[in-house]
């Protein structure tokens, strides 16, 4: 069992500092090629061709992880002004925790891209990247049981706890994607779309469907119910083994093809992003974008496990003396049984965490430009807001730089920037949303990292020096 969880989370856990998808600070950095790419497929890059390639000296790749919970601060009690990390604070944990808290982990490696520019204001795109995700979710429930229990005494009443939401949904997929944009006129403004067909190749994935747990306490005989309702479903090479109708063991296969059963699996899925940038006036611009429209096919190593059912828990009788332990035996028989998981090898589809952007922009002087961006991504079939507010400065050809507030993840202590550097012939960037994670990692839930290179051609010195595209 454990060398399967190694298999299907190596790439989550490894690689728990990589990223999920893109950060909001770089957002607003228009003429780079990879706000194309990665933010909004209908900015159109200054240059009229660009190349990324893997041989390049800095690769292309974003590094994130998340909590929505709480940060390493609440997790302790404070003792004389500093935190005493052998003594967790749990009801400090709770007092920050939502009903549902999620760990996002993920990472976007960019393998190759390149663009260009035709004629009849078009711009093409193409890109082929690896990509991880997941989302671990924590219910507030799993906390309250450990600091209060299923009964409060002091009312003589009981609690109800629900463990509902527990579980891991993470996918490790390949993206090959080809987009366009054209600038239209609108109303006498330029108005630019853009659209990105997303071909993906799933390597592996897990997927609670389902997550349903609750322990309901009777308030006069003090019997316990548990209720339970699970659908897991996964895609790995793992042999799942069975006696007596009951799942024994879920075991790595004895032969293992990277080739076949990881990068080149048969789990297809298509995906699909869609954008708009509206050039208001000089200095007002409106954009929206929504990216990751899609879904995978899970065909490849597919296991769906089941499990449905309540238990009726009476208590236990206490004997000092001649313990039957025989009880003990036949009560976990009859959970067991009760919460048994059954097994089928039917395919599968899962959705991508599609991400909607909504932004505005404005030039309050000529090389100034304010931003702001509301981002909602999309996952466990629930909306995650998040607000990026940001300055924008291009005080040289060769430079742009950003700083931005940010509130994420419940958190409203977010300093990010973003850093570009050169233009014509190669572009360097780097970005965060979240510096202070660095320096005060006790304070943070988040903490991500964005950098970059690509060689540009074709650019010209109107378009070098200006913010608004």
């Amino acid at each position: 069992m454990k060398k399967t969880l190694y298999i299907i989370l190596l790439l989550v856990i490894a690689n728990i500092q990589w990223a999920e998808a893109q950060q909001n600070t770089l957002y607003f950095m228009t003429g780079m090629p990879h706000a194309s790419l990665h933010a909004n497929p209908a900015y159109q890059p200054h240059c009229k061709v660009f190349v990324g390639l893997p041989i390049m000296p800095l690769p292309t790749m974003d590094l994130s992880i998340g909590f929505t919970g709480w940060s390493s601060k609440d997790m302790f009690y404070p003792v004389n002004g500093t935190i005493r990390d052998s003594s967790l604070n749990i009801a400090g944990m709770i007092d920050k925790a939502a009903n549902k808290n999620y760990i996002n982990l993920g990472v976007n490696m960019d393998i190759i891209n390149f663009g260009f520019r035709t004629e009849g204001k078009m711009y093409w795109t193409f890109g082929i990247r690896q990509r991880v995700e997941s989302h671990f979710g924590i219910p507030k429930g799993l906390f309250s049981l450990i600091n209060s229990g299923n009964f409060d005494m002091a009312s003589n009443t009981s609690r109800t706890l629900s463990f509902s939401g527990f579980g891991l949904n993470a996918m490790s997929f390949t993206e090959t994607a080809i987009g366009a944009s054209k600038e239209i006129q609108a109303g006498g403004s330029p108005l630019i779309l853009g659209a990105r067909i997303k071909y993906l190749r799933g390597n592996a994935n897990i997927n609670f469907k389902r997550s349903k747990l609750q322990i309901d306490t009777d308030p006069k005989f003090y019997d316990l119910t548990l209720r339970a309702d699970y659908e897991i479903r996964m895609s790995a090479p793992v042999d799942v083994y069975e006696s007596n109708g009951m799942i024994d063991s879920v075991l790595e296969k004895d032969k293992i093809d990277a080739n076949k059963d990881f990068l080149n699996a048969g789990n297809h899925g298509l995906g699909l992003d869609l954008g708009a940038v509206y050039k208001f006036d000089s200095k007002t611009t409106f954009s929206a974008a929504i990216q990751d429209l899609g879904f995978i096919k899970w065909k490849t190593n597919a296991t769906v496990l089941k499990c449905k059912g309540d238990f009726i828990f009476p208590g236990v009788e206490v004997a000092l003396v001649d313990r039957d332990t025989s009880k003990d035996n036949s009560l976990l028989d009859s959970i067991k049984k009760e919460f048994q998981f059954v097994k089928t090898n039917e395919a599968y589809k899962t959705g991508l965490y599609t991400q909607i952007n909504l932004a505005a922009s404005y030039q309050i002087l000529e090389k100034i430009l304010l931003g702001a961006l509301i981002r909602t991504v999309v996952y466990d079939r629930k909306p995650h807001p998040s607000l990026t507010l940001s300055a924008n400065f291009k005080p040289f050809k060769w430079l742009h730089a950003s700083l931005s507030y940010s509130i994420i993840n419940r958190s409203f202590s977010n300093l990010g920037y973003a850093l570009v550097i050169g233009n014509r012939g190669y572009q360097f960037y780097t970005a965060m949303d979240n510096f202070g994670a660095a320096l005060f990692p006790k304070n943070a839930r988040l903490f991500n990292y964005r950098m970059g290179f690509v060689m540009m051609f074709g650019c010209k010195e109107k378009q070098d020096q200006s913010l608004i595209e």
